[in-house]
């Protein structure tokens, strides 16, 4: 199962993240980050309760996403594949998601109207139902 998962394509600039990431390792900056990042994250559908240090690891994650080597895995899978998204997904345009489905044989979509970055927590009822 894929939950909420990148797409075969870039779908942010690498470059500004690995900015961003830069600036946040200065703990002035960090500090002066913290609450529009909170706020951004909180926009985006992430839970409240997260660090600022997990918002900080999130974005550094994000800044070395291959997505080329993302692409060549997924697409070599063989099984059946579940792909769950949700529309309301602000991280991940749904275009990326059904492309995704679509060129996977064994790919069963699953969509939900809303649920946002999170179907697994938003969606985890009819997610169990369908695994």
């Amino acid at each position: 199962m894929l939950l909420a998962p990148p797409g075969l394509r870039p779908h942010y600039n690498h470059r500004v993240y690995r900015w961003v990431c830069a600036a946040l390792r200065s703990s002035t900056v960090r500090r002066i980050a913290a609450p529009p990042l909170r706020r951004l994250y909180r926009i985006a559908g992430f839970p409240s309760y997260l660090s600022d240090d997990e918002r900080v690891y999130t974005l550094a994650d994000a800044s070395v996403q291959d997505f080329g080597r993302y692409r060549d895995e997924v697409l070599s899978l063989t099984q059946p594949v579940v792909v769950a998204w949700a529309a309301d997904d602000k991280l991940i345009p749904e275009v990326l998601s059904r492309e995704l489905a679509n060129a996977l044989p064994e790919a069963t979509p699953l969509r939900f109207e809303t649920g946002g970055h999170n179907v697994q927590k938003t969606r985890a009822i009819e997610i169990a139902d369908v695994l």
